[in-house]
């Protein structure tokens, strides 16, 4: 039996008990956010379960989604619209096939700041 299918399924489960528990020890903060304030946001929202500024979890590293859009204009409205959808609503495909949750208790405008945030990685 190939090695491949026993890797994704244990990346699932991987997956699906960090978000249960992810999701269950804090509450999304609620209200207006600024860039300044992204980092304690994502502690508090849970995000670093999946995600690190460098190194990879169960998701894409911040600086690597960062770099990945490196080519094109980061203020653009439509790039962060994007990158704030995938925030609030999650999605598969784009870094492999481990699925990130969504999380609605993100609003629109929470999620625009933290793609903000995100793209203004590479530059520092």
């Amino acid at each position: 039996m190939a090695v491949f299918p026993k890797v994704v399924a244990l990346n699932f489960v991987l997956t699906f008990f960090l978000l249960n528990h992810a999701n269950a020890s804090e509450e999304i903060p609620a209200g207006d956010i600024s860039l300044k304030d992204v980092p304690l946001f994502v502690e508090k929202a849970r995000c670093i379960a999946c995600h690190g500024l460098e190194e990879f979890r169960v998701g894409p590293p911040w600086k690597a989604i960062s770099a990945m859009y490196s080519g094109r204009d980061r203020s653009a409205e439509s790039l962060i619209n994007y990158l704030a959808y995938k925030i609030r609503y999650g999605g598969a495909g784009v870094w492999g096939v481990t699925p990130m949750i969504e999380y609605e208790g993100i609003t629109q405008e929470q999620a625009k700041i933290i793609a903000e945030w995100i793209l203004r990685l590479e530059k520092k």
